[in-house]
């Protein structure tokens, strides 16, 4: 990953839309970072509504129809999620998988909640690295390790 300590955003498109009511869209693409001591990296998608009326809106940029689309039952929308996410601290700490982060109106006198969910997700603590030089686990050395099962 190099040693870069700003995120480098890859492969990216996004677009917002502002509107009196609110503003509405998302941004998505590769990133990395790379301090030394800590990397991370993988797909990130971030979703951001404020329009409660909902929006289904396409904005034409570079040769590409980007879409906005939030319905009125959305409500306000705040959804970070990573996919082929990888995260290592100083090869003692390491996770691989799919997370994501949303804030989910309940509706009503409910309010809302602040949802964390991973899918696949590996997580290895120890005196790693987590895996040999081809992938292969590194043999057990003071480490603790685990594994969620894919949703089907």
């Amino acid at each position: 990953m190099g040693t870069s300590t700003a995120p480098a955003p890859k492969d990216g498109e996004g677009v917002f839309v502002l509107q009196a009511d609110g503003f509405a869209g998302y941004v998505t693409g590769k990133v990395a970072v790379d301090t030394g001591a800590v990397s991370l990296g993988g797909n990130v998608l971030l979703r951001i509504n404020t329009i409660l009326a909902g929006i289904d809106q396409t904005v034409s940029f570079g040769g590409r129809d980007l879409v906005v689309s939030f319905g009125p039952s959305d409500g306000a929308v705040f959804a970070v999620s990573v996919t082929g996410a990888s995260i290592n601290i100083a090869n003692v700490v390491t996770v691989d998988g799919n997370v994501s982060f949303e804030t989910k109106n309940l509706g009503g006198s409910l309010g809302s909640v602040e949802v964390f969910a991973g899918t696949g997700l590996k997580v290895f603590f120890g005196d790693g690295p987590a895996t040999t030089d081809d992938g292969s686990p590194n043999p057990p050395r003071a480490a603790s390790s685990f594994r969620t099962r894919p949703s089907a």
